[in-house]
């Protein structure tokens, strides 16, 4: 039964952006929900202004705060309009690449092996994803990373392995497509609910049946 607003005869949109009370959830959030380079446009910035940007990028997407942000906003970190890969390396040329090896570089550090990844190989992976993952956003990234530093994926034996990262993303994307399909069923729902709620939404009959009515 599909829900339409009385006025207008069109589905009312809901804002799924939520309220936090706590200043520090807030801020991650807003870091997480509200993308920083939105407004960022490479043809009218200076320099100085993209090092900054740049600087802010690898501090608000920090390896350290991975965990964090996978533990206590998972969500957030799919639904929301963090910068993807792409958007990224369009507002700040060679900043999507500098902050995956930061990642990628912290991951390796991470592992219990003995042996790690050498830096040909970390500008490997971070081109494979830059190429083939640019839609990606940081914040699915940081989930990724946060998953293989938990063990999620298993553990490296010997040696910490750049096939083995690009296998396990495989597994995230599937992971990533039943996150997504369950946000979007959450919304639906909180949708639907929030339009029976409201006296001026009316059921597609009522709508059908007013029509007929006003063409008389």
């Amino acid at each position: 039964m599909q829900l339409y607003n009385q006025r207008e005869g069109e589905p009312q949109q809901v804002n799924l952006s939520g309220s936090d009370t706590n200043e520090k959830t807030r801020n991650i959030c807003n870091i997480i929900s509200n993308g920083q380079c939105q407004n960022l446009k490479q043809e009218t910035t200076t320099p100085r202004k993209l090092k900054a940007f740049s600087e802010k990028i690898m501090h608000d997407y920090s390896p350290l705060l991975c965990q964090e942000y996978a533990s206590k906003y998972l969500d957030r970190c799919f639904s929301g309009t963090a910068p993807t890969l792409t958007r990224l390396r369009l507002a700040s040329p060679g900043t999507e690449k500098t902050w995956l090896e930061a990642q990628i570089s912290y991951l390796n550090t991470f592992c219990g092996t003995e042996k790690k990844m050498d830096n040909l190989q970390i500008d490997a992976i971070s081109n494979a994803f830059v190429n083939s993952y640019g839609y990606i956003k940081l914040t699915e990234l940081m989930v990724f990373f946060a998953n293989i530093a938990s063990g999620k994926f298993g553990k490296f034996y010997g040696a910490v392995d750049p096939m083995q990262i690009m296998t396990n993303f495989c597994e995230f994307m599937k992971y990533r497509s039943v996150m997504l399909d369950k946000i979007e069923s959450e919304r639906r729902s909180e949708e639907r609910n929030k339009m029976l709620s409201n006296p001026k939404c009316i059921t597609r009959e009522q709508y059908e049946a007013q029509k007929k009515q006003n063409a008389k």
